[in-house]
């Protein structure tokens, strides 16, 4: 209940204030009479056991310092910290976050722009410089690497970072690349996967529908109940942001047809699901399907301000997981149906099941809106679907074209049907385009766009459906 009141979008700021703290109360007595759902703390050593020789764990960590003198706090900066599998540990200072940021927002723009391809290297180059050259000593002779992401290096395309020391190689191609949300992750990917359903593949939602229902279909009494609790109000369950509410129409992904038709049947024909039918509520409704395939959009708000000038400013407390999620039939008309208002946000992501889900891939655009930072709300989706229970997800960094990337994911399915791991399909399939001498394919836009997080293991048991050619 204290959570449906904050998710309401009417409430001011003072009148969220006594409802945060009583959901911190309430959260603290659940953890007092359920032990086994409060978060436990790990020893490093407990990871650096699950680490082989020639490997390391990274954690880089965006924080900002505090001069205990003057009680003030200092510029956001950047940290990694390395962990051997002997258990020993190292600090390394990356400096003020600004200046890295603001090299990952150039390096980024130029690797998703074709008009700057030409300077796309030399940009991931000054991010490389940055972030990974302060590593170099400890990282030489690494095999396998683990790195986990913060900040706006959650938008990174690590494998496509050139590594100086390895006269000009990429460090996907220098090392084993694994990315996890956080290095606890190895702990919880020891635990043996769950049995999932069928694959499903969620495209093109009809962004304007009207009236949706689980089934897709129009609803008299949804009309009604919409207009009697009028705008702004949410069913209870839903939780997002305020600066929802000022966001452009969405524009529709019709090219994710011919994606859902090209994969269903290596997939072993699973599920397509389009249109109005692709809800929110539909999704979320999921019972760990063993592969679920998404394409959608992708948002991501910022705290410090309106959205478009309409919305009111966000709390300063605000869950920063109801400030980025996905959008689902009808989120261009979000007051038609009072239960779906055609959004799913990371924090409503991790309500869902998930358990046997094996793969989560969201084939978008990561949309940034108003130039933000949005490598949180990247963060935010990985880390709510895997608290949901996937054990991976493949998302697009940018907006690819949908033709190559239905048959880029094409690709990356058929080696993991083959048994290939999910890291290695990925890297093969990557380097299959790196290498091609078709212009259309060894662009970075393509395969460097591709990034995956979690499980870099091959999917266990077979993964049924038809070979299919691709071009």
């Amino acid at each position: 209940m204290v959570t449906a009141q904050l998710a309401s979008t009417t409430l001011t700021p003072e009148q969220q204030a006594p409802l945060l703290v009583r959901k911190e109360q309430l959260e603290q007595e659940l953890y007092r009479q359920l032990p086994q759902v409060q978060p436990r703390l790990v020893e490093p050593r407990q990871i650096a056991r699950l680490l082989s020789p020639g490997s390391a764990l990274v954690e880089f960590q965006r924080y900002r310092s505090h001069d205990g003198s003057t009680d003030q706090f200092g510029p956001s900066r950047y940290l990694a910290l390395l962990l051997r599998p002997d258990g020993t540990i190292r600090a390394i200072a990356l400096g003020e976050a600004a200046p890295i940021d603001a090299a990952v927002a150039e390096a980024v723009a130029a690797s998703a722009d074709a008009n700057q391809q030409a300077g796309a290297a030399e940009k991931l180059a000054v991010v490389s410089r940055l972030v990974l050259a302060p590593l170099q000593r400890e990282l030489t002779g690494m095999r396998e690497l683990f790195v986990s992401p913060d900040g706006e290096l959650n938008r990174l395309p690590f494998a496509a970072l050139p590594v100086a020391a390895a006269d000009g190689q990429t460090l996907g191609a220098a090392v084993a690349l694994r990315l996890l949300t956080t290095g606890r992750d190895l702990l919880r990917l020891q635990q043996p996967a769950k049995a999932g359903a069928a694959p499903v593949l969620i495209v093109n939602p009809d962004f304007n529908a009207a009236f949706r229902s689980a089934t897709g279909g129009a609803s008299a009494s949804a009309a009604a109940a919409s207009t009697a609790a009028g705008p702004g109000v949410l069913r209870a369950g839903q939780q997002r942001s305020a600066g929802l509410r000022g966001l452009n129409a969405w524009q529709p992904l019709g090219g994710t047809e011919q994606e859902a038709r090209q994969l269903a049947p290596l997939l072993g024909d699973g599920a397509v699901i389009s249109g109005p039918a692709a809800t929110a509520t539909v999704v979320l409704a999921q019972r760990a399907p063993r592969i679920l395939h998404i394409a959608t959009h992708g948002f991501f708000l910022a705290d410090q301000a309106p959205i478009g000038g309409t919305a009111p400013a966000a709390p300063a407390r605000e869950d920063p997981l109801q400030r980025s999620g996905l959008v689902f039939a009808g989120a261009n008309r979000p007051d038609a149906n009072p239960n779906d208002d055609g959004y799913l946000t990371a924090a409503e992501a991790t309500a869902m099941d998930l358990e046997g889900t094996e793969l989560v891939t969201l084939s978008a655009c990561e949309t940034g809106l108003g130039g933000v930072r949005s490598g949180e709300g990247v963060y935010g989706l990985q880390r709510a679907l895997a608290v949901a229970g996937a054990r991976s997800t493949l998302l697009s960094l940018w907006k690819v074209a949908d033709g190559r990337t239905a048959t880029f994911l094409a690709k990356y399915y058929q080696r993991l049907k083959d048994g290939e791991g999910r890291a290695e399909a990925l890297h093969n399939t990557q380097t299959e385009y790196r290498n091609s001498e078709d212009t259309n394919l060894n662009d970075i836009r393509v395969w460097g766009a591709f990034q995956l997080s979690g499980d870099w293991r091959p999917i266990r048991g077979e993964l049924k459906g038809e070979a299919i050619t691709t071009r």
